[in-house]
This record gives structure tokens, C-alpha cells and sequence, in this order.
């Protein structure tokens, strides 16, 4: 070996110890050739807020207003049969039901409002006693215009959906039955849209 490399390794050497001097104290938290570094300021705590966990408070029941006289449309129109059939089913992965109307006898609703842009009526019936003719009919009515937006006629043992687009507007539903046991109309909205 030539002293010329034996001087390069040395060299070398304290080189790399001479670097891990300096480097070392500034690792620990010293301040670099014996400097005192400036303490950094701690950042204020900020207390933990809880995030609010949703409860389940379940669907909202729509009730029947007992003064009806100031709605603008209070009567089902002559032919209902212009409200044709059952939407198409969605084939979402989920479905929620956001709100129910249940009831044994017909009526006009509250207003109310939904801040979905897409949800359906499903409307069902039951009518043990006299299914033959065991009759819903139901509209959905814009409270502001007195325009109707929707409508169903449901018989026995049927499912009607109606596919709704309106939302964020006071509505209400006027409903009509007849020889019906009990009837319900979901409201439900797809948890995914499509």
C-alpha cells in the first residue's frame, strides 16, 4: 500500500469524524459549534371538539293538518288515471326512507319540504276486509302555486313508486281512500344516486 493512500484514508477518516461532531450535538437538540438554538414557540392547544356522532332519529312522520281551508287545492282532480303507473325501480345500492305518512282514512297533510333533489312516494295498501275494492289515491300539491307535481291510485296488494324531482319547496298531499284497512306512503331518497 502507497503512502499516498494510506494518507487519503486518514484523511478520510477524520473527515467523517470531524462531520459527526458537528452533526452530532445538532441531533440532540444542541446548538451547532455550541450555539443555543431560539426555543421554537409551541403551537397554542386547541381543545378537542367532540364530532357529533348522527343519531338515528328514524323517519319523519307526516301528520294531516286539521284546518285544511287555507291550502290552495283541497280536492283530488276528476280523473286520476292521468298519473299512468309505477316509476321505473331505481337500482341503487341503497335505499333510505326519510319520512311516512300512515294512516286508515284520507286527509290533507301539513306542509312540508324535502332537501333531496331526487326521492320517490311509495305508496302501498292494505285491504283485508275488502280487497276488491279497497282504493289510495293521493296527489302531491306545490303549496306555494297549487300546481300539482305528482299523483298516485294504488289497489290492494299493489306498490306504486313515483319518482319526485322537486325539492326545497312547501308541499303537501291530499289523499283519498276507500275501504282501505290501513295504507302508507314512504318517503324515500337512493343513499348513492345512480
Amino acid at each position: 500500500m502507497d503512502i499516498r493512500d494510506l494518507i487519503t484514508v486518514v484523511a478520510a477518516c477524520a473527515i467523517v469524524a470531524l462531520l459527526a461532531l458537528v452533526v452530532q450535538p445538532a441531533l440532540n437538540g444542541e446548538g451547532v459549534f455550541g450555539s443555543d438554538p431560539e426555543p421554537t414557540p409551541a403551537p397554542p392547544q386547541v381543545p378537542a371538539t367532540p364530532t357529533p356522532e348522527p343519531t338515528e332519529t328514524g323517519p319523519y312522520r307526516i301528520f294531516y293538518t286539521p284546518n285544511p281551508g287555507q291550502y290552495p287545492l283541497i280536492f283530488l282532480p276528476d280523473n286520476m288515471s292521468t298519473f299512468g303507473a309505477s316509476d321505473p325501480e331505481w337500482h341503487s345500492t341503497k335505499i333510505e326512507t326519510f319520512g311516512f305518512l300512515r294512516e286508515s282514512q284520507g286527509g290533507i297533510t301539513q306542509y312540508f319540504s324535502v332537501p333531496y333533489p331526487l326521492w320517490r312516494i311509495n305508496s302501498t295498501l292494505e285491504a283485508q276486509n275488502h280487497p276488491q275494492s279497497g282504493l289510495l289515491e293521493w296527489v302531491l300539491v306545490n303549496a306555494e302555486t297549487g300546481g300539482i307535481i305528482d299523483g298516485g291510485e294504488v289497489r290492494h296488494r299493489e306498490v306504486v313508486r313515483k319518482n319526485i324531482q322537486v325539492s326545497t319547496t312547501r308541499m303537501y298531499l291530499i289523499v283519498r281512500v276507500r275501504d282501505a284497512d290501513r295504507y302508507t306512503l314512504s318517503f324515500e331518497r337512493p343513499v348513492k344516486v345512480f
